[in-house]
């Protein structure tokens, strides 16, 4: 039987592996490791045994560890090597894998590179915002596998006086992403997330609107915000979902609108979630509105004079806060697309 040539061999493994297993051949795939005594005031036992970390580069490099037994005093040479042989165990049982060295900065760049190309356009923008603002200052020198629930929950606190509860929450949530990557590459095996304590979220009060204060929105605005503010009151759906909607996607006859995509800087992607595809039911009097609105138009519905989506910021900025000064509502800070939303109970007689 031909076999491969050495060279050939390693070139058809990963590198990783192929250097662990050079590694374990070079010392052995068991170890008793060595019993030292260590100390000025009180002597100890201390066992020592080499472990293998994986470098960037993929090759293994072997470092000796150390960890104390127990006082020389209250320990036999015998119990001092039954409790190094509990150490080593997992090692010896091929349990333990070799720990990497990568630290998280150099893992985001390479999960930048190969995972986080394939999310979301408006999904991008925040978690590379959380990776560089946040992730890399906290944990960007430390090695991922060093990282565990007690160095997440030191950042977590100095964060809770600088940031919003919803905004650490949402850094973690890209953390975790990060991680199951990481987990699934077999970089770490561990959980840190576990027990860990997040602040609390206090009460918050989202700017709404009330009926009158929509119909005088929906009244003053002038097409294309007319139709648009009105089916974000009647529907109560996204700011990026009805800059997404197609003329088709109004289906008159049944008087229902169909959502189906998004908008996101004037970009078309899929709604937020696989649940937020779905459909609103709408009343006689904005389905008799729309049909008069639509007439002819084919594609999207709200679309610019360059035929792009509408962007859902520009909405906010230059339609409706100037509308909601005009009906005496000067703090706009925190207004959003939908906050003219009504129940649909009252929607039948917004005009």
């Amino acid at each position: 039987m031909s076999t491969l040539p050495q060279s050939e061999a390693s070139d058809n493994m990963p590198l990783a592996e192929s250097a662990v297993e050079r590694s374990l051949l070079m010392r052995g795939r068991y170890q008793k490791g060595t019993l030292l005594q260590r100390g000025k005031r009180e002597l100890l036992w201390v066992g020592r045994w080499p472990e293998d970390e994986i470098r960037t580069d993929g090759t293994v490099h072997q470092r000796h560890k150390s960890a104390p037994l127990g006082p020389v005093n209250e320990l036999t040479k015998r119990q001092a090597r039954r409790e190094l042989d509990k150490i080593l165990a997992p090692i010896n049982a091929g349990l333990r894998c070799p720990r990497h060295v990568i630290t998280l900065m150099e893992f985001a760049e390479r999960w930048k590179t190969d995972i986080l190309i394939h999310h979301k356009a408006s999904g991008q923008t925040s978690e590379r915002a959380h990776i560089s603002k946040w992730l890399v200052p906290a944990f960007g020198d430390v090695p991922i596998s060093d990282i565990d629930t007690q160095t997440i929950q030191r950042s977590v606190t100095v964060w809770a006086g600088k940031i919003a509860p919803k905004t650490t929450r949402n850094i973690l949530a890209t953390m975790r992403i990060i991680w199951k990557t990481a987990r699934a590459w077999g970089y770490v095996t561990h959980n840190p997330f576990e027990g860990l304590m997040l602040p609390r979220r206090g009460l918050t009060r989202k700017p709404t609107l009330t009926s009158e204060q929509a119909r005088d929105v929906i009244r003053l605005a002038v097409e294309p915000y007319r139709s648009l503010f009105w089916i974000i009151a009647e529907t109560g759906i996204r700011g990026g979902e009805v800059c997404g909607l197609f003329a088709e996607d109004v289906d008159l006859a049944r008087q229902f609108i169909h959502v189906k995509r998004s908008a996101w800087r004037a970009q078309l992607q899929t709604p937020k979630t696989e649940n937020a595809v779905r459909s609103f039911p709408i009343s006689p009097a904005l389905s008799e509105h729309l049909a008069a609105f639509i007439g002819e138009r084919k594609g999207l519905l709200f679309a610019t004079r360059t035929g792009h989506p509408l962007d859902n910021y520009n909405i906010v900025t230059w339609a409706l806060k100037p509308l909601l000064m005009q009906i005496g509502i000067e703090d706009t800070k925190s207004v959003r697309p939908r906050a003219p939303r009504l129940g649909f109970a009252e929607v039948c007689h917004v005009l």
